[in-house]
């Protein structure tokens, strides 16, 4: 997949080179949740070969599952004005078989829904107790959504961030990395 450079105030590059995901190398983490945006605003266009958000999302999300170790562990949940957990109640090991499993499912997933509301699938992922939660979005919440997100400190997990396209969630997005060991990345 074509590489894709973030040129955000946060840290990082936003590289999507299949190791980790966009760029942010798991190395501390042996249990991995990818909570991703798959609201309608994910299918705008995106000038990579993918053609759309939300099909360079998908790239990037099975490039960095299937790059996972087996003794690595991984969960996805999609988000929308909907939840859609992976249909699985616990994270899976990262086996061959795992893998191609779950990311058949996360292939077949389409992007639609509004307004967005992350809060349940984040619940959802915290509850999987991971080491690392990577959480991405093109767009910005409500203010109701936004204050309960900022809110969200803990010490068990690393909460990355991503803003994929958009800015506009950036404040919202920076806070949730900053209160919970994490990077924020802006994803061009």
């Amino acid at each position: 997949p074509q590489a894709a450079r973030g040129q955000g105030k946060g840290r990082g590059v936003g590289v999507g080179d299949g190791q980790g995901f966009f760029g942010l190398s798991p190395r501390l983490g042996r249990k991995i949740v990818y909570v991703v945006d798959n609201s309608r605003s994910m299918n705008h266009p995106h000038d990579s070969e993918a053609k759309t958000r939300f099909r360079r999302v998908k790239v990037e999300l099975i490039n960095s599952v299937w790059h996972m170790g087996p003794e690595q562990a991984f969960y996805i949940i999609f988000f929308s004005n909907k939840t859609h957990p992976m249909p699985a109640t616990t994270l899976q090991s990262a086996t061959p078989a795992a893998k191609l499993r779950y990311l058949e499912w996360a292939a077949r997933m389409d992007a639609g829904g509004a307004p967005t509301d992350p809060r349940p699938a984040l619940e959802l992922a915290l509850n999987l107790k991971p080491d690392i939660i990577y959480f991405l979005t093109d767009g910005e919440f409500d203010k109701i959504v936004n204050r309960k997100l900022t809110r969200i400190k803990q010490s068990r997990t690393a909460i990355h961030t991503f803003a994929f396209g958009e800015r506009i969630g950036e404040a919202v997005l920076e806070q949730i990395a900053r209160n919970n060991q994490g990077q924020y990345t802006y994803i061009p």
